[in-house]
């Protein structure tokens, strides 16, 4: 998977999960800001990356 780049210049990402809901979004550990919604073969894949995974 490619890496993605935030607007504050951090690589440094991190999954969250609604806990009312079945989206997972990916935030910028630095900014918080966030990134894209992720599906599940994505999720999958950042886990294996090493990616942590939050329930908000």
């Amino acid at each position: 998977m490619e890496s993605i780049k935030c607007r504050c210049g951090s690589t440094n990402m991190a999954m969250m999960k609604k806990k009312a809901s079945t989206q997972t979004g990916l935030y910028c550990k630095d900014c918080g800001q966030w990134q894209k919604w992720l599906g599940k073969k994505e999720i999958n894949k950042l886990i294996l990356n090493g990616i942590e995974m939050k329930e908000v």
